[in-house]
């Protein structure tokens, strides 16, 4: 359960809930997500949260006890790596011309305009 549960009993999970359909709404009808996503996507919104906040503590754990996630017969240390990390490996690889890589974003991928 949710710290709001301890501390604030039901009404604070409903204000949590709650709070999380409006947040997840706006975030739809504002990113462009109205053509990808239903209506009723963001009703998902508390239970996306609740499996966030579980996953969190557990990656945090498994951090703590093996310094990682475990992956196959390996342990990664870092969930990704940064952009500048990728751009500095391949600076210069053939077929690049040179120039830097382009990352897209969830953003540019959903984006009416192209």
């Amino acid at each position: 359960a949710p710290p709001a549960a301890v501390a604030g009993g039901r009404r604070a999970v409903a204000a949590w809930a709650g709070a999380s359909v409006v947040l997840a709404e706006v975030g739809r009808r504002r990113g462009g997500g109205r053509r990808v996503f239903p209506a009723t996507a963001a009703l998902w919104a508390p239970l996306w949260v609740a499996e966030r906040a579980v996953t969190s503590w557990v990656a945090v754990a498994s951090r703590a006890r093996r310094g990682g996630v475990r992956y196959r017969d390996t342990v990664l240390r870092r969930a990704a790596t940064s952009n500048r990390e990728l751009r500095r490996r391949h600076a210069g690889r053939p077929g690049e011309g040179g120039r830097r890589p382009r990352l897209t974003t969830a953003r540019r991928r959903l984006s009416p305009h192209r």
